[in-house]
């Protein structure tokens, strides 16, 4: 997901998991927010 602001990129994860992925009642999930330049996620990145 793109964007400029990291509070609002989560905030709309968040409320896109609450309303297709899960539900939080009865489901954990965890959100973890890579910048673009990290986001392969290989240690050759960082």
């Amino acid at each position: 997901m793109e964007g400029e602001n990291r509070d609002d990129v989560r905030d709309a994860v968040v409320d896109m998991c609450e309303r297709l992925l899960c539900n939080p009642v009865i489901h954990n999930y965890k959100i973890t927010v890579i910048p673009q330049d990290y986001a392969c996620g290989c240690s050759d990145c960082e």
